[in-house]
């Protein structure tokens, strides 16, 4: 099976998990659930997405002027947000990574040269991710299903190890891994700049959290900021790992597995927060999506390309 039809039919297979997941809702029972909707609470979940763009953008921007590709705000907004789109469905959100190509297509800017900034965007991402991570199943595990700490631990470290010794083999043998590695160590000679990447990381993953304890405070679901945010790198790290784009339907129904079995949340509520939480994502990305039609679908119906030099504000 080649991989067009693979992704096919792992895209099915989350359609179908989502479409088994609404069929079994009790619509009855849900219809009883008091909502406590306002206007105010969905202005704030439209103003979370504009937050989440607009931090990713300073975060990539920082990280291009680090390496001396120096982009205004509005150019880095138009390549970011339609990337951000693309990622959200795509598998373990790789299609973040074609926001260096539409750069590489409007200013010339080479796909080797561009491609240490998304890494670094994506070793961020991923340390909160496992850091929340190990909190969130470490918590589960030690006060809910009673996993002794020590096998926990071991995974880490040998995790830890693992992606260390890859990193350590590759180092030599790929051009693109040598670039990378050299622009790393000009990131880090920006030491404010790489400071002020982790706190747009941090804020970033905060402002997802936020919208996700929102969706559940309007669905009366108890859930701290804190115990939100675990959940969210849990289910963050399960659609990363699997093939299906976007975890569709892997994601809603770990979710439904955790807020049911660890919190006692009726299974019923459970799906509509998992289906409310994928409608936000859905939307996002159609947010996203909008600056593509507006304005990068124009760079590749186009041969004129902005020459690019570094240093060189563009």
């Amino acid at each position: 099976m080649n991989l067009n039809k693979l992704r096919y039919v792992v895209l099915f297979i989350g359609l179908a998990i989502i479409g088994y997941i609404l069929w079994q809702i009790d619509y009855g029972m849900i219809r009883q659930i008091k909502i406590d909707w306002s206007f105010f609470k969905f202005l704030l979940l439209f103003l979370i997405i504009l937050m989440i763009f607009i931090v990713r953008t300073w975060r990539w921007q920082l990280f291009l002027k680090s390496i001396n590709v120096c982009l205004k705000f509005i150019p880095t907004l138009l390549l970011v947000a339609p990337s951000m789109a693309f990622a959200l469905f795509s598998p373990a959100q790789s299609g973040d990574l074609i926001k260096i190509e539409f750069l590489k297509k409007k200013f010339g800017v080479p796909r080797k040269e561009s491609f240490s900034t998304v890494a670094m965007e994506k070793i961020l991402d991923l340390g909160f991710l496992f850091t929340f991570f190990v909190i969130g199943i470490s918590h589960i595990s030690i006060a809910f299903l009673k996993i002794d700490i020590m096998y926990i631990l071991a995974f880490i470290i040998i995790s830890i190890l693992l992606g260390i010794s890859l990193i350590w083999l590759l180092r030599n043998r790929s051009n693109l891994i040598r670039i990378t590695l050299m622009n790393f160590k000009l990131i880090f000679k920006s030491p404010v700049n790489f400071l002020l990447g982790i706190f747009m990381t941090i804020l970033y993953w905060g402002f997802l959290a936020w919208a996700w304890l929102l969706v559940a405070k309007i669905l009366n679901i108890p859930l701290t900021f804190v115990f939100t945010i675990e959940i969210l790198s849990i289910l963050s790290v399960i659609g990363l790992i699997t093939l299906i784009p976007g975890g569709l339907g892997v994601v809603e129904i770990s979710a439904i597995i955790i807020l049911s079995n660890i919190l006692n949340i009726n299974s019923n509520i459970a799906a509509v927060y998992s289906i409310f939480m994928r409608l936000y994502t859905v939307f996002i990305a159609i947010i996203g999506y909008l600056p593509f039609l507006l304005d990068i679908q124009k760079v590749f119906k186009s041969d004129k390309i902005i020459k690019y030099s570094k240093g060189r504000t563009i």
